[in-house]
């Protein structure tokens, strides 16, 4: 669940170990902004962190949500608030030359080119040195 401020920003994302029952049913907010959900197991109302929740009182006036479409420009603007404005170039270079970039496979791949790497390179120096000593 993504929980918006009202002027379309952001405010955070909870996961299903956040939130206290699911399915959300309805989602609202007290006049004081606080989150309130309503769910097959009650009503509740977020602490003003929004990492907990309790059962609201019955009397608790809650200015509920309405399903609206999203219009293009408002998708783009989700977008890019989840994603940001892509990603930079450095980021991915270095995601390339660090191996996460392939996640955990990558990662064992690089090591193990690294070590393949050391390894001709002390050969290498190992036959350098030995040439040298013969041609003197």
């Amino acid at each position: 669940m993504h929980y918006f401020g009202l002027n379309g920003e952001l405010i955070e994302t909870l996961g299903s170990l956040t939130l206290p029952a699911t399915p959300i049913s309805k989602a609202g907010r007290t006049s004081d902004l606080t989150l309130v959900l309503e769910t097959a197991s009650g009503t509740f109302t977020s602490d003003a962190n929004l990492l907990g929740f309790t059962e609201s009182p019955a009397n608790q006036e809650t200015n509920w949500s309405s399903l609206v479409t999203a219009t293009d420009a408002d998708l783009k603007t989700w977008k890019t608030t989840f994603s940001g404005n892509g990603i930079p170039l450095d980021r991915v270079i270095l995601d390339l030359h660090s191996g996460r970039f392939f996640g955990t496979t990558g990662k064992w791949i690089y090591d193990l080119t690294v070590i393949g790497v050391l390894i001709l390179s002390a050969t290498g120096f190992v036959l350098f040195l030995r040439t040298r000593k013969r041609s003197r």
